[in-house]
């Protein structure tokens, strides 16, 4: 039941991008979705179907106890598709090692210097609460 209700919101955000018209990309993780839904096709909306391993529990602190021993392990060492994706490109001479190695610095510096001004800022208003939160038509 969980499922199909989840398939609906996501089939109903398709039919919303295609009303607004929105240029946007669908990823549908865990191969709930196959194909193009006819509506979102026509539209010129797209999805994209993928299938993702979870490095991480649902929540921290969760066992994970459904994985077999040493499998996570694997998983990080064997299917990382960062670490997949940094070895075809490199190999393929599309880009150097030391420039992926300067993005992900130049990354990692955006997002400490993000996570720390969201830290400082000061906290909503309660008046914040509902600002942009429904579309006014």
């Amino acid at each position: 039941m969980a499922h199909r209700i989840r398939a609906r919101f996501f089939l109903e955000s398709l039919n919303l991008a295609a009303v607004w018209n929105l240029p946007v990309i669908f990823r549908d993780r865990e191969q709930r979705l196959r194909g193009n839904p006819p509506r979102a096709k026509a539209a010129g909306r797209r999805c994209s179907n993928a299938k993702v391993i979870r490095f991480y529990g649902h929540f921290e602190g969760y066992a994970q106890t459904y994985r077999a021993q040493g499998e996570l392990d694997d998983t990080r060492t064997n299917k990382d598709c960062l670490k997949k994706f940094a070895q075809a490109v490199t190999q393929a001479d599309v880009i150097a090692p030391g420039e992926l190695n300067a993005i992900d610095k130049e990354v990692t510096a955006l997002i400490d210097r993000a996570v720390n001004e969201a830290k400082e800022a000061p906290l909503p208003t309660a008046a914040d609460l509902l600002t942009d939160v429904y579309v006014k038509y």
